[in-house]
């Protein structure tokens, strides 16, 4: 009876940690700051022979509160960003806050090749473009969009950065 329940706590173990590996045992994951005082950069180095796609960056202060929670945007599928086999990914962040407070960072990766669609995706994509129609007849919300974005302009310190957080605010990012 002793031999049967030993048996199969190991068997239980063992199968436990092979659930558990996923994406991130294949990601080589770090974050570093800029001497600048704005900008933190994040780079994945995809060690493994799948396709990674990186679904969210977070970074976190001393509390463990989070203070920005990103999308990495994929040029094509407008969710995540894939890291290829033997692939590195560098994404950076320019916030003030993140630089100064940031303690903590962590991401959510999934593996998923470049060319398959999740069901989240397809259904999400479709909500997305009927309330992308409904907000752009709307011409209240595209004048109240501009002057937020103006705004945010108006704040940057230099005029190339003020002209690339005008043109990404207004493509909704």
């Amino acid at each position: 009876m002793l031999r049967i329940i030993l048996v199969t706590t190991i068997i239980t173990l063992i199968l436990n940690n092979i659930a558990k590996a996923g994406c991130g045992h294949d990601i080589d994951y770090e974050w570093g700051k800029y001497q600048d005082g704005k900008t933190t950069e994040f780079t994945f180095e995809n060690k493994g022979s799948k396709f990674i796609r990186i679904t969210r960056i977070y970074v976190l202060d001393s509390d463990g509160d989070k203070i920005i929670d990103v999308e990495p945007k994929d040029y094509f599928t407008k969710k995540g960003r894939f890291v290829g086999p033997n692939e590195t990914y560098k994404h950076k962040i320019i916030t003030p806050n993140v630089y100064k407070y940031g303690k903590k960072a962590s991401y959510k990766c999934k593996y998923q090749k470049p060319y398959e669609k999740s069901i989240s995706d397809s259904i999400g994509n479709a909500i997305d473009s009927a309330g992308n129609t409904l907000d752009d007849l709307n011409p209240l919300n595209y004048f109240e969009k501009r002057k937020q974005c103006l705004r945010r302009k108006d704040n940057a310190e230099t005029v190339a950065i003020g002209k690339r957080i005008y043109k990404m605010c207004m493509e909704g990012n």
